[in-house]
């Protein structure tokens, strides 16, 4: 009979239990397969276009310190700020042909944060056809900026079993993303603050402001 009082309570605490998360996340909650699960995705990944003017690929960051000749004069390209440095020679004369000679072999890290040596300039020129085959709604959107840390809440309906786990950068959050089984739903867990180019600071609180945001700022 104790076992029997037991079980009860057991299965009347998980059911309450999951009630809760149920009516916690019911307006927001997202699958593997959700649009706000992509797009979430997308404003994560890395933004690659940082450095065009080095590899014409956005889809991937060469990894500094490198060396170039611009030109024909040689640089070292030690930190972001030391773009200008390129963008001044080509600039020096506005009607030359400007070129770019890489020091391989480089690094790169891809939008999805893995990382690649690329050794001469076919390894660069195959990246950057890659990266153009990206169907457009699968890119990077680098128009927005979300602020951390995010917390987001999820279910697994096969352990029938909640989480929570705190995001601090875009890595992790993409990393979440793309690891979203179809066994679990999710729900970000709102307000949260976004920002975009032009510099504006907004407070979103829902999935629907912040798709609407996402869609907006990458289509225009």
């Amino acid at each position: 009979m104790k076992n029997i009082i037991y079980f009860l309570i057991f299965s009347c605490f998980a059911c309450q239990q999951n009630t809760e998360f149920s009516e916690e996340i019911s307006v927001n909650t997202n699958t593997k397969n959700s649009e706000t699960t992509n797009l979430y995705k997308r404003t994560s990944m890395l933004d690659g276009s940082l450095d065009d003017i080095i590899d014409a690929n956005s889809c991937a960051l060469v990894q500094l310190p490198i060396t170039v000749l611009a030109n024909n004069i040689s640089l070292t390209i030690a930190t972001e700020a030391d773009y200008i440095l390129i963008e001044n020679i080509f600039n020096q004369l506005p009607t030359d042909t400007d070129t770019l000679v890489l020091n391989y072999p480089i690094t790169v890290t891809l939008y999805d944060y893995t990382e690649v040596v690329l050794n001469n300039t076919t390894d660069l020129a195959e990246l950057k056809k890659r990266c153009d085959a990206i169907p457009l709604e699968d890119r990077a959107i680098s128009c927005i900026d979300l602020g951390f840390p995010l917390k987001i809440q999820f279910f697994n309906t096969l352990i029938n079993q909640s989480f929570s786990e705190t995001i601090l950068s875009k890595k992790q959050l993409f990393q979440f993303m793309t690891a979203v089984s179809s066994e679990e739903v999710f729900s970000i867990q709102y307000p949260i603050d976004i920002s975009f180019d032009i510099d504006i600071l907004e407070t979103i609180d829902s999935d629907l402001s912040f798709k609407n945001n996402a869609l907006s700022c990458s289509t225009n």
